[in-house]
């Protein structure tokens, strides 16, 4: 086991320290971006716009008329984070009212009463609204903006996250809430809090707008590639959306709505034999009978109970399929409740589970490193979905041939820009290219098909069975399958056996391999690996995965950094847990956070004069473990700051009913709300703004003996 030398705490704290704050001006000189975002309360509205200077003005509704003359300008890019839904839809009504020119519909749903208290209402409809919009809605919605566009850097690339949750995720110095409920009434002393706070969400903003510039390039490059096309607000599922519709309606002459009207609703039957690749061949009994029994299934596959018709277990080990329906029965945490599958081990085998969206090897727990005269390595489809689409002439029953040869431009035009090193158009259009399979599962997309979706899921699905049974025949040694690869562990003196599967399959089905030399390959599961490939490079998914929170967000689920971080320091360079996590002096490393959305609450349960209380916290919140501990005649107990973390909200329909059942009442002590302990979140010291010291009671044993269980859960 290597040895770590203690890493000194830092005398500056790193964690405090952020680059230089610049607003990023892609559309210069003809434009000037901007970011802005609107507090709405019961009886005061502020508006707080930041421009490239990163000085920010504070806009009242006394100062509305002026605001009005300052942001009606064409070359100014509105920046918001979800500001296309909510934040323009106010500064529109607030126009209307200064040009008088409020329409009907708007007058008679709120009123000509006292301005704060109509927009007040205007927020909370816009909020609380259903997907069956007013009229009054539209009416907003058509008005043309007095700027020159709007930009909502929620939706890029995807929209996903609010903006505290990629606070936490991006570690800022302070995540803050409203100082005052939008509900309550605002007093004098409250306004410098709210513009504080709303100054420090734009803040926020910019840094999200920052964070994603190189995806605000690629939607540059796009617009000049696809002038007629709006691509520069679009996130990356809208793109391909506006590419295609544009191209095809170009392409065709159609208006939008024909297309529209001639789309199959969900829920339309189909059969399963009219899925299935037309290169679909097996040779043995086992594949062969399957292969049959789904040409015989049929059925509406936008219900659950359809799709799970498709679900079954094939074990090369045993020459046998599975059927139980409790092999894919998911608890909360989405882990197959039947031991079957859950415990599977090396003992049983190679396996491989398929359902209606892809298919995966049951993979038991494994460190496999190579021998000196083998080789590990993986073989993976090149552009999946797309090539099956197009190998498969596949197209949407609603849509013409030309919306293939649209499809095949766009790749030819991909090969093209990554022959001539643009890597922005490259990138751009492998995002349309790649984005097009998902939208046939989109019922609001002009793309929707069940059965086309279907049909390459399927495809991809019997392509995969049909290159494990070669391999598999040849006594080649399956390490593990996913979606769209496998990896084999072989002598090297086999090698040549696997490349001729590869041939043959890739003729077959009018795919391509690509190959990629491991060194190592560490795993808990098919969805939890590391892999270091012979270059140095490595890939990792789920427990493995370091947060790079500067270049990209994700969800995760409230783990810390130095538990994924000390992972691949122990399989990959064999550091020991307890030196790695003690040698750690970046705070940043240690945080847990958590966010609840809707109808949910936060709260902590701490002791307060040997009482516990339950104290409120923000519904987006981060903390680190502590040690810090009260000692008294119960044992030890959390001190006041100090304590466990809690979320509240309703039960779902299959809790309500199953309690109802167990209980037989229709009634339930606390109103079908429930508590539920946030995963880590035991004595938990809340940092949403972040200290100049690093913590004295830093848990560091929780964090070493959280590692040691994960390493456990793979060594066994």
């Amino acid at each position: 086991m290597k040895k770590l030398s203690i890493r000194p705490k830092s005398k500056t704290p790193i964690w405090l320290i952020e680059p230089p704050f610049e607003f990023e001006q892609p559309f210069a000189p003809e434009k000037t971006c901007v970011a802005y975002d609107i507090e709405v309360y019961k009886n005061y509205f502020c508006c707080v716009v930041i421009g490239p200077k990163n000085q920010p003005t504070v806009y009242t509704l006394d100062q509305n008329i002026q605001m009005c003359l300052e942001l009606s300008r064409k070359n100014l890019v509105m920046i918001g984070f979800n500001n296309l839904n909510y934040d323009d839809f106010i500064m529109k009504y607030i126009f209307m009212e200064t040009r008088h020119q409020m329409s009907r519909n708007l007058r008679t749903e709120f009123g000509d009463g006292d301005l704060h208290e109509r927009l007040y209402n205007l927020s909370k409809a816009i909020i609380t609204m259903s997907n069956d919009r007013p009229q009054w809605y539209w009416d907003l919605w058509r008005m043309e903006i007095p700027w020159g566009f709007s930009m909502d850097i929620f939706k890029v690339p995807k929209p996903v996250m609010g903006l505290k949750e990629r606070a936490c995720e991006r570690h800022t110095n302070s995540i803050e809430e409203t100082p005052i409920s939008f509900d309550a009434p605002v007093k004098k002393e409250d306004i410098p809090g709210i513009n504080k706070y709303c100054i420090n969400d734009v803040g926020e903003t910019i840094r999200e707008w920052n964070a994603g510039i190189g995806h605000v390039h690629l939607r540059q490059k796009l617009q000049e590639l696809y002038p007629t096309s709006n691509v520069i607000t679009s996130h990356d599922a809208g793109i391909c959306e506006e590419i295609i519709t544009q191209e095809y309606l170009k392409a065709t002459g159609l208006e939008k709505k024909y297309i529209k009207n001639n789309i199959a609703r969900p829920g339309k039957k189909i059969n399963i034999s009219e899925c299935l690749p037309p290169w679909m061949a097996f040779e043995s009994p086992l594949l062969k009978k399957n292969a049959l029994r789904l040409h015989s299934i049929s059925g509406r596959f936008s219900t659950d109970e359809d799709r799970n018709a498709l679900n079954h277990v094939i074990d090369f080990n045993k020459d046998q399929v599975l059927l139980d329906r409790s092999l894919f029965e998911d608890d909360e945490e989405g882990v197959p409740l039947n031991k079957t599958i859950k415990n599977w081990s090396e003992g049983d085998g190679f396996a491989v589970k398929i359902a209606a969206g892809g298919l995966h090897s049951l993979d038991y727990p494994a460190v496999i490193e190579p021998a000196e005269n083998e080789l590990l390595f993986e073989i993976d489809v090149a552009s999946f979905y797309p090539g099956l689409i197009r190998a498969m002439g596949l197209k949407p029953d609603h849509l013409s041939e030309h919306f293939n040869d649209i499809l095949n431009k766009i790749t030819e035009m991909r090969l093209k820009a990554k022959a001539e090193k643009d890597k922005l158009a490259a990138d751009g259009l492998k995002i349309v290219i790649n984005s097009a399979f998902g939208k046939t599962g989109n019922k609001y997309s002009i793309l929707f098909d069940e059965r086309m979706q279907l049909q390459v899921t399927l495809g991809g699905q019997i392509s995969l069975l049909m290159l494990l049974e070669q391999l598999i025949k040849k006594n080649i040694k399956v390490v593990s399958a996913n979606t769209d690869g496998i990896v084999v562990l072989i002598p090297k003196s086999k090698k040549f056996m696997v490349d001729i599967i590869r041939k043959r399959w890739e003729k077959a089905t009018g795919q391509v391999l690509e190959e990629t030399q491991y060194k190592k390959y560490i795993r808990r599961d098919v969805n939890n690996y590391l892999v270091v490939k012979a270059n140095g490079d490595t890939k990792e998914k789920g427990i493995f995965k370091v947060a790079r929170p500067e270049k990209q967000i994700r969800k995760r689920r409230n783990k810390a950094e130095i538990l994924s971080e000390c992972l691949r320091a122990y399989f990959i360079d064999g550091i020991d847990p307890a030196e790695y996590v003690m040698g750690c002096s970046d705070l940043r490393k240690f945080i847990y956070s958590f966010h609840v959305g809707m109808n949910w609450s936060l709260f902590q349960k701490v002791m307060v004069e040997g009482k516990v209380v339950e104290k409120p916290i923000l519904k987006a919140s981060r903390w680190y473990t502590s040690n810090a501990m009260d000692k008294d005649k119960g044992g030890y107990k959390p001190f006041r700051d100090v304590g466990d973390i809690y979320k509240r909200g309703p039960m779902t329909v299959k809790q309500i009913a199953e309690y109802k059942r167990a209980h037989k009442t229709d009634t339930h002590p606390t109103n079908w709300i429930k508590d539920i302990r946030v995963e880590n979140g035991t004595n938990a010291a809340i940092i949403n703004t972040l200290p100049y010291e690093f913590p004295e009671d830093m848990d560091f044993v929780h964090y070493i003996i959280a590692v040691k269980k994960m390493i456990k859960e793979v060594e066994g």
